[in-house]
């Protein structure tokens, strides 16, 4: 048996980051009394359309109460010592055709709207994980965002730990690898495993890019 809290657009509105710690201590609890480590949430995907089969699961339509809302969350599992995990990087709004659509987003928007509430929210609370979506953006697969995973996330905000792959989402071995992807989910089998091997092998992907994975 567990608790059933109210979902997070529903919180949301309280606009109490008090409120949503407070679950994230909770739901600490939940998730220690089932030995379960890491909690895969909060999801901080902005609201782009009521018709949206998850708008539910996610906070907001604004990304400033998305990513104060999503630290308080974060704060809450982790001060329990139970990991959090920012889902789904990124600009992954659509539930239809999410495993195929690709998010066409110019950088100002990207920067200033979809990935904003996962900046303030681990500037805040330095979540142990996050999850890269289905989707592709702008051509590439979320989890061969090099620009994304690299360059803005690990890169320019220094976040130190793990991203993994929503479930079945990764679609490659040396381009994911190589893009910021910490970690095949489900596993141990995968697209990675023996392909991934022959990846270094062939040097395609630098020992020192696996070691940095290992490492997270």
């Amino acid at each position: 048996k567990v608790a059933l809290f109210p979902n997070a657009t529903l919180l949301s509105s309280a606009w109490s980051e008090d409120a949503i710690y407070a679950v994230g201590r909770l739901l600490a609890e939940e998730a220690m009394a089932q030995e379960i480590h890491l909690v895969l949430g909060p999801t901080i995907n902005l609201h782009r359309s009521l018709l949206g089969g998850r708008v539910f699961e996610a906070y907001s339509e604004d990304p400033l109460l998305t990513g104060k809302l999503a630290a308080a969350y974060v704060r809450g599992l982790q001060d329990q010592r139970i990991g959090a995990c920012l889902k789904h990087l990124v600009a992954n709004e659509s539930e239809t055709e999410r495993t195929t659509v690709d998010s066409v987003v110019d950088e100002a928007t990207l920067r200033e709207l979809y990935l904003l509430p996962f900046e303030i929210a681990i500037a805040e609370s330095d979540p142990w994980s996050l999850m890269a979506a289905y989707n592709d953006v702008n051509g590439v697969p979320a989890t061969e965002q090099n620009h994304v995973n690299n360059e803005i996330v690990k890169g320019g905000w220094g976040y130190s730990g793990l991203i993994m792959s929503d479930w079945y989402a990764t679609k490659s071995a040396a381009p994911a690898a190589n893009g910021g992807l910490d970690l095949v989910m489900p596993g141990p089998l995968g697209p990675w495993g023996p392909a991934l091997v022959r990846a270094v092998e062939a040097g395609e992907v630098a020992e020192s890019v696996i070691d940095e994975h290992v490492r997270r």
